[in-house]
């Protein structure tokens, strides 16, 4: 195969986030004779892999994100504190910063966001690792004041994103490594 083929299919599956098409490109990105020519292209595609393996292939983020979902939280005109803290969170995940977001008509504005900004967008890109980690510790205080049940309670659409933000934010533990005196588990 030639180099540019190698490095267009390694390129495409980074952006299409779908594991079924990472596990060959990489495989056939480290079968082949420029592994070393492509060794940060194909470190991207791993680490995106392992995005999408920490979200258990949480490919579409909120299953059910939907016109009636964004329509209900768009209806608030002065949400409870409940929503307005899930949706804060979720959008300074996405990148937004904490100034802007205390503009609900704001919040409100990038809901309605369509084309290459729109959440469903914005969600398919989001990898967790390039979030600032004072940022994704403001969104873990905002989103843990609350149990799902609460938030389900005031607002089945704030629930949703209740739930991607509990997925995405719970990383999770690495397996100890057994010392020499340890036996492996099979």
């Amino acid at each position: 195969m030639e180099f540019l083929e190698v490095q267009q299919a390694l390129i495409e599956a980074i952006q299409r986030r779908n594991e079924k098409i990472l596990i060959p490109a990489i495989s056939m990105a480290n079968g082949s004779g420029y592994k070393k020519r492509l060794t940060l292209l194909i470190k991207k595609a791993e680490e995106t892999l392992e995005d999408l393996r920490c979200l258990g292939g949480f490919q579409h983020p909120i299953p059910d994100l939907n016109k009636p979902i964004i329509a209900e939280l768009m209806n608030y005109v002065s949400p409870p504190l409940i929503v307005r803290d899930i949706m804060t969170a979720t959008f300074l995940l996405l990148g937004e910063t904490e100034e802007e977001l205390k503009s609900w008509e704001f919040i409100r504005l990038l809901m309605r966001t369509t084309g290459r900004n729109s959440l469903l967008q914005r969600f398919q890109r989001f990898i967790l690792t390039e979030v600032p980690t004072e940022v994704q510790t403001k969104a873990e205080n905002m989103f843990k004041k609350f149990t799902e049940d609460e938030v389900r309670k005031t607002s089945a659409g704030a629930a949703s994103f209740f739930v991607w933000i509990q997925k995405v934010m719970t990383k999770p533990d690495p397996s100890p490594v057994p010392t020499d005196g340890q036996k492996r588990k099979k």
